[in-house]
């Protein structure tokens, strides 16, 4: 969750628990509001409503508060020291670095690739995911581009911590049986 998003969960949250204890106040004789709320305030159903419909607006606000607070804010960029000074890194950088690789192997159809920093640990992981083009030796050539894969990013970035998931979703085999063609 980026930071707006931290922003807008944590308002949302106070405004509701503050509308919320207003509407279960409703119930109780605090205030004129209205000639209406004053007329349905004497009803004894309106008042259980209006405090049970109160207590789970808060609560659902409330959530919605701690949800705000408490969510990370997603690293977009690893910063790593050197000689000479500080060097952030971004994860598109990273990403393309990976991309650059898996086209190279020509292994994935469709290929998606996405990084997430660790900036404290100063680690790398990267998921791969894509469809397979039709290999015999599938896993050797998936074991061979992981290993490619942070070899690259440990060479790069010159840190230990780098894991690579590849995810191979589907082999397509008709495709390879429909590119030759039919004799009639």
């Amino acid at each position: 969750m980026n930071g707006l998003a931290k922003v807008l969960f944590v308002i949302v949250g106070l405004v509701g628990m503050v509308g919320s204890a207003v509407f279960a106040g409703m119930a109780y004789q605090l205030g004129v509001f209205s000639d209406v709320v004053t007329e349905y305030q004497e009803k004894m159903w309106f008042s259980n409503v209006a405090i049970f419909v109160g207590i789970l607006m808060f609560v659902i606000f409330f959530m919605f508060f701690f949800i705000g607070l408490l969510t990370k804010t997603r690293e977009r960029s690893i910063v790593l020291p050197t000689k000479y000074g500080d060097i952030e890194i971004t994860s598109k950088t990273i990403e393309s670095t990976v991309m650059y690789v898996v086209v190279e192997e020509n292994m994935l159809r469709n290929p998606v690739v996405s990084a997430k920093l660790f900036n404290r640990k100063k680690a790398v992981k990267v998921f791969v995911m894509g469809d397979a083009i039709q290999t015999s030796r599938l896993q050797t050539n998936g074991a061979e581009l992981q290993s490619k894969i942070e070899e690259k990013l440990k060479d790069m970035l010159e840190i230990e911590l780098v894991e690579a998931d590849i995810k191979i979703h589907k082999t397509n085999k008709r495709e390879a049986k429909s590119s030759h063609a039919r004799v009639i």
